[in-house]
């Protein structure tokens, strides 16, 4: 799935997520996508312990070094944005697609956490670089805390901070 205002930046973007994905363990592929003056969109969703959902990296630059270079490596996530998103067909119709009754935050999130369900990976492929042509409207979700997929799946360590910049300390 890629949105019509998601461009390619790197011609090996394809190859480098289909690459992924043909691994039998891998379940959802993600790419990195910037903005057009090359700062971070999205890589991947985290589920943080309160619930809420962030994306990892939101704001640092193209190249930038990041929390240990993690934003440079391929990373497994609790999803990954459906804006630029490679599923397998017979897992997504396993899963029963997107969720109808979510925003598209919410269907993302939704649809990672089915695919760790299922025992497949969801990960972002760092060096699949998309860019993104279209101002970003802030969705703030929060995964329902009765949900024990969110202390199972957060993916988050409560050691950062959440008024710094990502993943700062």
């Amino acid at each position: 799935f890629f949105y019509g205002y998601i461009e390619i930046a790197d011609s090996a973007s394809f190859s480098e997520m289909i690459g992924c994905c043909m691994r039998k363990e891998i379940g959802i592929v993600g790419g990195s996508v910037f903005s057009a003056n090359g700062v971070m969109v999205h890589s991947g969703l985290v589920i943080r312990t309160d619930g809420s959902v962030i994306d990892a990296y939101r704001g640092m630059r193209k190249g930038g070094f990041g929390y240990l270079m993690h934003n440079r490596m391929n990373c497994d996530y609790a999803a990954v944005s459906e804006e630029c998103l490679m599923i397998k067909k017979d897992l997504f119709n396993s899963l029963g697609g997107f969720s109808i009754d979510a925003n598209a935050l919410a269907a993302s999130v939704d649809l990672g956490l089915r695919t760790w369900e299922k025992q497949m990976i969801v990960m972002c492929a760092a060096n699949a670089v998309w860019c993104k042509h279209t101002k970003n409207n802030e969705t703030v979700y929060k995964v329902k805390p009765e949900n024990n997929l969110v202390t199972k799946y957060s993916f988050y360590n409560p050691n950062f901070a959440d008024n710094k910049a990502p993943f700062s300390l």
